[in-house]
């Protein structure tokens, strides 16, 4: 396979979608010797295959990190001065992948410093995960690190207090003598039990973007600056079809995967209603494409404490302890979706082209464009409701 088709693959759409990264990913781990090509892809001059080579590079080095030694002072040199974050997040998280001599740790460490400047909470957030796994191979890091990770959990960011937090315990199980007997006291009072229990305040993003989660029965024109991450997962096919429901007990799966990991971190949130993001190749309109084209994108709105590095653990936990091996194409993204038209549509699913119709009657005669994906929200759960009682957002940007 040329680089131009390796690349090719990765061109189109925008920065908010992976693209077919996890098809690529699958190409190089069946032939490793296209994964120059994905280092030198975070180079291109296209910032959407810089950006899906970073992923793609991510994830296989996640699998194998041997194939990063050839690339070690490209990385280090060049592409880590890139300034793009949707690169550095990724770059990040590879540097603790590399062999590197006592000098490349120290460059490492000059690179992830810089790293934790960055403007992006994501850039930051992966450059505290990879010094502490850098401290954790390198013993001679870990009180500098440590200093470190301690004033950013004090100044940083509420994603960033997160996880430092669990980075420095993590540090304490590492430097913990294993010859320490345990001194903890053989009983306790129940005044000592109560003192133990770590109140966990739960966020309800049902509750914290009301807006977000209400429509009215008629079209009208809302607008949502917020930009809001979640994990998704891209697909296509009848919704009905089961490589659909299949996707949606992956992404489930993950969220609740996440979740979990954030209680270790003392925080918690309940896991909101599922959305979806439909869109068809081609000039056509979706109604006049079979449902066999459907293209979606599966999404789960997340809380703002949540992280990338947050959800890789996640995502990995899922494969290993579940055996699901498609947690490893969730994506983390970010979405903001500005002006939009959106109504409630109340009924199954299928009758949904009558109110899609009225959307689109109120875009017209309001001077109106659709851009972007057709979005839809779903507030009620098809195994319990009854289809004349669901209840679906849908919203369409416009311009």
């Amino acid at each position: 396979m040329g680089p131009d088709r390796l690349r090719d693959a990765l061109r189109g759409g925008d920065l908010r979608s992976i693209g077919r990264s996890n098809e690529v990913v699958r190409w190089v781990l069946r032939d490793p010797e296209l994964f120059g090509q994905l280092i030198e892809g975070m180079l291109d001059d296209d910032p959407l295959v810089r950006s899906r080579c970073a992923d793609a590079a991510e994830k296989v080095t996640a699998k194998r990190p041997d194939l990063l030694a050839p690339h070690r002072k490209l990385l280090l040199d060049r592409i880590s001065g890139v300034g793009q974050p949707e690169v550095r997040w990724h770059v990040a998280l590879m540097l603790p992948r590399l062999r590197l001599s006592e000098r490349g740790v120290d460059q490492a460490m000059v690179v992830l410093r810089a790293f934790l400047d960055d403007e992006s909470r994501l850039v930051r957030v992966a450059s505290m995960q990879a010094t502490a796994d850098l401290a954790i191979a390198h013993p001679r890091l870990r009180r500098s690190v440590r200093a470190l990770l301690e004033r950013l959990t004090e100044e940083g960011t509420p994603a960033m207090r997160a996880r430092g937090r669990k980075l420095l315990a993590r540090l304490d199980r590492v430097d913990l003598p294993r010859h320490v007997p345990d001194r903890r006291p053989t009983s306790t009072t129940w005044q000592d039990h109560v003192g133990m229990i770590r109140r966990v305040e739960k966020a309800d993003l049902t509750k914290q973007y009301k807006s977000y989660y209400t429509a009215s029965a008629r079209a009208s024109l809302a607008t949502f600056d917020d930009e809001g991450v979640y994990v998704a997962l891209d697909g296509s096919g009848e919704p009905a079809g089961p490589e659909f429901s299949d996707a949606v007990a992956v992404l489930y799966a993950v969220a609740f995967a996440l979740k979990a990991e954030c209680k270790r971190c003392s925080k918690d949130f309940a896991v909101p209603k599922l959305e979806g993001l439909w869109w068809v190749d081609g000039e056509r309109p979706a109604t006049a494409v079979p449902r066999a084209e459907w293209r979606w994108r599966l999404m789960i709105r997340l809380p703002r404490f949540a992280d990338a590095a947050m959800v890789e653990s996640a995502k990995k936990a899922v494969a290993q302890k579940k055996g699901i091996a498609r947690a490893g194409d969730v994506a983390f993204i970010a979405l903001c979706e500005g002006r939009c038209v959106q109504v409630m549509h109340l009924g199954p699913y299928a009758d949904e082209s009558t109110t899609i119709t009225a959307m689109h009657d109120f875009m017209a005669s309001n001077g109106l464009r659709s851009r972007g994906m057709h979005h839809e929200i779903y507030l009620s759960d098809p195994r319990r409701t009854a289809p004349e009682k669901m209840k679906t957002i849908l919203r369409q940007p416009v311009e």
